[in-house]
């Protein structure tokens, strides 16, 4: 009778621990969905180690936490060069283009 009852209770304990870990994983697919959804693409420009980055991103920001899906670099442009402002000012009409495009895209413009 003893054993019976242990094999119960731990069939018992199994499955609540298999019910706990399929809840857990739908509730991080439902977060993964909802990223996805509020995911847009976004341009920025960063300087760092004396190069200048002009990159898109694509950004989802949910429950105040951005969290950066994709990245694509544009250009670089090293801070010394001498046209360094018209390279930057390119690269950014670029990106800003393109991120347009692939909002339009997956409609999210």
């Amino acid at each position: 009778m003893r054993l019976v009852a242990i094999v119960v209770v731990l069939a018992v304990l199994v499955l609540l621990g298999m019910l706990l870990v399929g809840r857990l994983r739908r509730q991080g697919e439902q977060h993964r969905r909802q990223v996805e959804l509020a995911a847009s693409w976004q341009d920025r420009v960063v300087t760092s180690k004396g190069v200048t980055s002009v990159k898109i991103l694509r950004v989802s920001v949910v429950s105040g936490q951005e969290s950066v899906l994709d990245e694509v670099v544009m250009a670089q442009v090293p801070a010394n060069d001498p046209d360094w402002a018209e390279k930057v000012r390119t690269a950014r009409a670029t990106a800003v283009e393109r991120a347009f495009e692939l909002n339009v895209e997956s409609g999210t413009s």
